[in-house]
């Protein structure tokens, strides 16, 4: 990148980051699937999950990603995220074409959040696709 496209004028404009420890610039952009080489953390936190403050039992939650990705890891809060105290459960996928993930009797609670995170290759970015929640809503307050 040119001194001339720092500020976008005409051409494409390029993004920069600089490094919190390091003091270093870097290009920034979706075709960069890496961090400065380094794999890159992708991380996902859910809303919250409740029902009038009623309990609910959380049978089990599925995770589709692309592309096949390595082992992912799920934490989730009962407190309304402040704090992510139960986990981590790390498993690896199902195998298929889309990477699924599926983690079972995940207890019962009032108000979860939930939150997954996987480390993608070098070059390789990942997408999640979809995800689904298995929740039997209760009855008592």
């Amino acid at each position: 990148a040119s001194i001339a496209n720092f500020g976008g004028g005409g051409a494409t404009p390029i993004n920069f980051a600089g490094a919190w420890n390091s003091g270093k610039i870097y290009q920034m952009g979706l075709q960069f699937s890496h961090d400065d080489g380094d794999p890159r953390l992708y991380q996902r936190t859910a809303p919250h999950i409740s029902n009038a403050d009623r309990w609910m039992k959380h049978a089990s939650l599925t995770l589709s990603c692309e592309p096949t990705s390595p082992p992912m890891t799920l934490e989730y809060s009962n407190d309304g995220g402040r704090t992510f105290p139960l986990g981590p459960y790390t498993i690896n996928p199902s195998g298929e074409s889309l990477s699924r993930y599926k983690w079972n009797q995940l207890g019962r609670s009032r108000d979860r959040v939930y939150r997954v995170s996987v480390t993608g290759g070098p070059f390789q970015p990942v997408r999640f696709v979809g995800a689904y929640l298995n929740v039997n809503p209760g009855t008592e307050p």
